[in-house]
């Protein structure tokens, strides 16, 4: 990944702060994702939490894009959320394994991409991608027992 010091800081940033508001909001999150309706009965001002939700996606989709690429930064978004859910039956496992995939991912497929002199963005997406496939090998051997 060719990417400059400040692209590394501007990255590292929208990750901050990302991490910060799922700590600060995550049980909130949970309860608008389960029951909307519930949630706003309550007093639960849910359109602040969307907007946070998507101000953050978009953050991170413009973050992403610009340091990773266009290809790199769907994979980044989409494979990783999609492991943990077929791996985790609670949303904090969702959280934890999307977040170790993501991580595990791109340190591994960077290392990966040097040692064969290859593309990281290839590697990474090739390595997300392995892990979505065992993943759902996984949950159907699971599923016949």
């Amino acid at each position: 990944m060719l990417a400059s010091q400040e692209e590394a800081v501007f990255a590292l940033s929208i990750a901050a702060l990302a991490v910060v508001a799922v700590l600060l909001t995550y049980r909130e999150q949970v309860y608008v994702g389960i029951d909307r309706e519930f949630a706003r009965l309550t007093g639960l001002r849910v359109w602040a939490y969307d907007l946070l939700v998507f101000t953050l996606l978009a953050l991170a989709t413009v973050g992403l894009i610009k340091v990773v690429g266009f290809v790199l930064e769907h994979v980044l978004l989409l494979l990783p959320s999609a492991v943990g859910v077929r791996l985790s039956r609670s949303s904090k496992g969702v959280l934890a394994i999307s977040a170790c995939a993501s991580i595990s991912a791109s340190l591994a497929g960077l290392c990966l991409a040097v040692l064969l002199d290859q593309s990281p963005a290839g590697v990474v997406g090739f390595l997300l991608l392995s892990a979505y496939l065992a993943s759902l090998l996984l949950k159907r051997r699971a599923g016949h027992r």
